[in-house]
């Protein structure tokens, strides 16, 4: 069973590898308008050779093969590709649907009629790509598209992540959590099911959700610009002109003394040149850091003082997260005690490795899988709608829960 088990992480650890990979290949080819297959063929083609020993010793039954037959069957995958591109109009992107279930939830797409591709049985579900949703705000969906299935065997942890914010309204100070857990345990479901339980009253708290994205590492103070977005407004197509302007209007406000300066302050660490600005120009580094997070929690502290709202910030997928915003988020955690606020993150073990000094124990929520009776009556609810199961399937099944 162990063994099995750990074949079965082996090969979503593929899966996972494929679906950010998968996603840097698509977000450039949709914004120069062209076909993202050219990029996606050889990334399934790279990701599979990379990973072909751990998917043999995973399914020792269905890859026997050397790599270079089964490369037979990811010529397929090229294949399909190329028939994506030629059929898709003009200036737009064709995606199949194994595609799209890889990047479900962070792109806006149209589904299109069944689409016949030579070699390929069955006409083929295929979707076009209308843009790209905003950064802050995307999200892969997980799950079964259409299946609404009980939360299973998280009722202790999900007891836990309501007493934060219930002790940080109660409190009026800085209550922060941070659950980690490997892939596919159940991070993402847990924060869905908070916010529900959460949204029932939205005069006792306000929501405020950013997310870390597979290429986070390469954009400083992404967290940063992402609650940017979410609060002013800001979007990835706005000029830089346009994006100072509506930080500036959206933050200057909730300062009780010289908004305008702080916002500009908050803008300039973000990444917006607010460089002519006299409260910015000749700052070192360490003062312009140190100035715009004061002025941050000034203005977080705001929040949570207007309207009787206690501020809950949700903060998915640190372990994609680029050092300057895990800076932001410890700083945070150490320095703004006074803050009536709730921090719930989430992230993999790897964060861990990056950052041992994370958290302190009792501030962390470490996931573990389901015990056996509890994976079980997952299955039976994933699997619901079938009316023979056959065991191999429930046993996928159980070995990722």
């Amino acid at each position: 069973m162990r063994d099995r088990i750990g074949h079965e992480r082996q090969h979503r650890g593929f899966m996972i590898a494929l679906q950010e990979a998968t996603l840097k290949a698509l977000r450039p080819a949709q914004k120069q308008k062209l076909d993202h297959f050219s990029a996606i063929g050889p990334t399934v083609e790279r990701v599979a050779e990379e990973n072909h020993d751990r998917l043999c010793a995973a399914y020792p039954r269905i890859i026997l093969q050397p790599f270079e037959h089964a490369r037979q069957k990811i010529g397929a995958a090229v294949n399909i590709a190329a028939r994506m591109e030629q059929s898709a109009p003009p200036g737009a992107l064709r995606i199949s649907h194994d595609t799209w279930s890889q990047v479900r939830g962070l792109f806006e797409v149209e589904s299109q009629p069944l689409l016949q591709v030579k070699g390929i049985a069955a006409p083929m579900q295929t979707y076009l790509v209308r843009g790209s949703l905003e950064r802050s705000q995307a999200s892969v969906e997980r799950g079964l598209q259409g299946l609404a299935t009980p939360m299973v065997g998280r009722d202790a942890e999900l007891q836990r992540l309501l007493d934060t914010a219930s002790q940080a309204r109660k409190t009026g100070q800085l209550q922060a959590l941070t659950m980690l857990g490997d892939a596919g345990l159940g991070k993402s479901r847990l924060l869905r099911e908070l916010v529900a339980a959460l949204a029932t009253d939205l005069t006792a708290y306000r929501l405020l959700t950013l997310r870390s994205q597979p290429d986070g590492m390469l954009r400083p103070w992404g967290l940063l610009r992402a609650l940017l977005t979410t609060q002013c407004g800001v979007s990835d197509t706005d000029s830089g002109e346009l994006a100072k302007r509506k930080v500036v209007d959206g933050l200057s406000p909730w300062f009780t003394e010289r908004g305008e300066q702080k916002a500009q302050l908050i803008g300039q660490l973000s990444g917006l040149d607010f460089g002519d600005s006299p409260q910015v120009r000749g700052l070192d580094p360490k003062d312009l850091r140190d100035q715009a997070l004061a002025a941050l929690r000034g203005y977080l502290g705001a929040l949570g003082n207007q309207g009787g709202a206690l501020p809950v910030l949700l903060v998915e997928d640190l372990h994609w997260a680029d050092d300057s915003s895990l800076d932001l988020l410890q700083h945070l955690q150490a320095h703004a005690s006074e803050l009536p606020m709730a921090l719930v993150m989430t992230g993999r073990p790897a964060l861990l490795e990056r950052r041992p000094d994370w958290s302190t124990p009792g501030a962390t929520l470490q996931l573990h899988p389901l015990a056996a009776a509890q994976s079980d009556d997952l299955s039976r609810a994933l699997l619901q709608r079938i009316a023979t199961v056959p065991p191999q399937l429930t046993a996928l099944i159980i070995g990722r829960a």
